[in-house]
Parts: structure tokens; C-alpha cells; sequence
């Protein structure tokens, strides 16, 4: 197990979220960027994700990019897809501000 993870059916607009597509025995994701990090990636000539990927690497680049930027990750979409291997999902609507970072209250 890799660890725990929250689970949102609606992200926030300001969360890194990946979202989850069950297609059989691998599945697959897509990464869901906020517009600043969309941004930031452009001027710091980062990748952007493919519009489709493994679930793995989704999650392993949407990791990086959260906390790169210092924003939450959420995983979204199809449930089904997970792998229980990889770790818990913790449903926020159980639980709205576990976990998450406040945006204005980084500290530089």
C-alpha cells in the first residue's frame, strides 16, 4: 500500500485531480489541472499530462504536481478503477476539509 487518498466526486476547481475511467483490467485516468498550474507548467516548460494515461502514471504525475505547487490531490471518477493496493480512499463528502490545503494559508 502506498498510502491513503482523498476521493471527491466534485473536485474543487483548485485541486490537482486525477480521474479515474474503468476500462477493464488496467483502467485509466486523465489529469484535471487548476488554471495557475496550467500556467505554470507552460512558463517553467513542464510536460503537460497526456489526455489519457495508465492510472499509475496519472497518479505519479499528479502527486509531483501537487506537490510542486503546494495544492491538494484528490482522485475522482469511477471508484472501480481503483486498485485497493495502492492505498485507502477517503470520501470527502464524509469528511469536506480533511486533509486539504488551504490555499491562503501557505507558508513561503
Amino acid at each position: 500500500m502506498i498510502g491513503s487518498f482523498l476521493y471527491s466526486s466534485r473536485p474543487r476547481p483548485d485541486d490537482v485531480a486525477i480521474w479515474l475511467q474503468d476500462r477493464g483490467a488496467a483502467g485509466s485516468a486523465r489529469i484535471v489541472l487548476p488554471a495557475r498550474i496550467e500556467r505554470m507548467m507552460t512558463e517553467s516548460n513542464y510536460p503537460p499530462p497526456a489526455p489519457t494515461m495508465s492510472i499509475e502514471s496519472a497518479l505519479s504525475y499528479g502527486i509531483f504536481l501537487a506537490v510542486r505547487t503546494g495544492t491538494s490531490l484528490v482522485i475522482a471518477g469511477d471508484r472501480a478503477a481503483w486498485n485497493a493496493d495502492w492505498g485507502y480512499l477517503t470520501d470527502l463528502s464524509k469528511f469536506p476539509a480533511v486533509g486539504l490545503v488551504a490555499q491562503g494559508d501557505q507558508q513561503d
